[in-house]
């Protein structure tokens, strides 16, 4: 199933849960929620995806935030499967 979020500055992410992006993170960032992390990878100009990464622990208030400097090919070839990540590319 896939979702489309709209924040700010009309910047629309197309969301895959349990997904992930490896090996493409320019920044790793702590934040609250997603739509912070999808804030924060619109102020960066290299940023062209998000992995939001919930704790495992309900108590962690603090999530990370993984920006992205590219996608290329096939989104199901480089994506990974991880039950507590959801990717977010923009669109």
């Amino acid at each position: 199933m896939v979702f489309v979020t709209e924040i700010r500055y009309n910047t629309i992410f197309r969301r895959l849960p349990g997904k992930e992006l490896l090996g493409h993170a320019i920044s790793h960032l702590k934040v609250r929620s997603d739509v912070e992390c999808m804030l924060r990878c619109q102020r960066h100009p290299g940023c062209k995806s998000i992995n939001y990464v919930r704790s495992n622990s309900e108590s962690d208030e603090q999530r990370t935030c993984e920006l992205n400097e590219q996608v290329n090919g096939a989104l199901s070839e480089i994506l990974h499967g991880k039950e507590e990540s959801c990717h977010f590319v923009v669109v």
